[in-house]
């Protein structure tokens, strides 16, 4: 998809706790980021991610979207390439059951990034986060169960499948199956824990 230039956050916000990768780092979201959602909202390319969203969004509203997402008790972060400082896509997150510390979360990130390893280095990045600052103990997420390629991404990254959620999701006026992947405290330990030894 092209984009506008990128904004140049030459000194991005910090959030207490949360580390920045390699590649990539998540930064709040700020009203300066809308036109990117805008773009997104209408990009038929990325449907999908917003596919539960029932009503159109102005610019106005992609604007404020932090706070559209809010009133589902979601959380939102701007996901940046480090040195370019490239808006890369959105990673959303809640808790959905706070007493056993269990969250769900959901990433989208532009055509020019898709297909590479920044999708799994911001996903650790709220992993960290979630587990190591805020004390959850499983992640989940859900996907359609027609897309293969990130389930088997899921896969190798220490996800497992927790099953099938029949008719879960209205796409272009058809309901159809979605699965629901988690991961546990105690495999990203396993395999992530030491992720960040090397970053500067």
């Amino acid at each position: 998809m092209q984009q506008e230039e990128p904004i140049q956050n030459l000194t991005p916000k910090k959030i207490p706790g949360l580390k920045e990768g390699y590649m990539v780092r998540l930064v709040p979201f700020e009203s300066k980021y809308g036109i990117n959602v805008f773009q997104w909202f209408y990009d038929p390319g990325y449907k999908l991610y917003f596919r539960e969203f029932e009503n159109p969004l102005t610019l106005e509203d992609c604007e404020r979207f932090d706070q559209i997402i809010k009133q589902a008790r979601m959380n939102v972060f701007v996901i940046e390439e480090k040195g370019t400082n490239k808006v890369m896509g959105l990673l959303t997150y809640s808790v959905i059951k706070k007493q056993s510390g269990v969250f769900k979360f959901g990433i989208m990130l532009d055509a020019q990034f898709q297909h590479k390893t920044h999708c799994i280095e911001a996903l650790i990045i709220l992993g960290d986060y979630m587990f190591y600052r805020l004390g959850m103990q499983k992640g989940v997420v859900e996907y359609l169960e027609s897309d293969h390629h990130i389930r088997r991404i899921s896969e190798k990254g220490g996800f497992l499948s927790e099953g099938p959620l029949l008719r879960e999701a209205l796409v272009d006026g058809e309901y159809v199956d979605e699965v629901r992947y988690c991961i546990l405290k105690s495999t990203y330990d396993e395999l992530y824990a030491n992720y960040f030894a090397g970053v500067k």
